[in-house]
């Protein structure tokens, strides 16, 4: 069984335009993957396969700006509509519906599709933060101010490691994404914003 947990966010306009930007994309692949299962269908009468579209559109631009993974499950999903379609078709020529199914259709242009991101894509460091604040509340309690001890150093080296390994795996999943999208200039730190600072990525693509 899957969980799942709603969270609704109010993004300032900047957190709102990546976001819609995203979605966008999604939608955008989300209908070359339905012409060219609905084109394979009526030329060659064939259901497209899982894998078959991420192998048509690894290049194309819309596959390119979402996270690989993410992307995947895109075409996954208009692959596995077109599965359903040829299970439902199947029971209708033997009898077992009444209403004919009919072909996925396209999405609205200009509309939004729902991104999926697999759970390694979504691994957030604040969870070693969160473990290393418990366990030094929990040594400190009842301890005078600016108590010290070695296991708190210990737990305190141990937390360290692991952030930089974290952000270092990081980095190389930002700079292997850039190499392989032909992205060539990234700027890490705090950007000026109007009104505001954020703290991001700036990058320019190259077609």
């Amino acid at each position: 069984m899957y969980r799942c947990q709603q969270n609704l966010i109010s993004p300032d306009k900047h957190i709102k335009a990546i976001l819609e930007f995203i979605c966008s994309e999604s939608q955008k692949l989300t209908n070359c993957g339905i012409y060219y299962a609905r084109q394979l269908y009526f030329k060659a009468n064939k259901i497209i396969g899982k894998f078959d579209l991420e192998k048509q559109y690894k290049a194309n631009k819309h596959y390119q700006v979402l996270y690989s993974q993410a992307a995947q499950q895109i075409l996954r999903s208009v692959a596995e509509s077109f599965k359903s379609f040829k299970k439902l078709n199947k029971k209708y020529k033997q009898g077992e519906l009444t209403d004919k199914p009919n072909l996925p259709k396209y999405r609205k242009k200009g509309g939004l599709s729902l991104v999926t991101y697999p759970k390694q894509a979504l691994k957030l460091i604040d969870n070693q933060n969160r473990w290393y604040n418990k366990q030094v509340a929990t040594l400190k309690e009842g301890k005078p101010q600016g108590f010290w001890s070695n296991t708190l150093a210990k737990i305190t080296e141990k937390r360290n490691r692991q952030m930089r390994d974290a952000v270092n795996k990081a980095a190389r999943i930002v700079i292997n994404h850039c190499l392989d999208h032909q992205i060539g200039v990234i700027v890490f730190g705090w950007i000026e914003l109007p009104q505001r600072k954020a703290m991001g990525i700036l990058y320019t693509i190259k077609y």
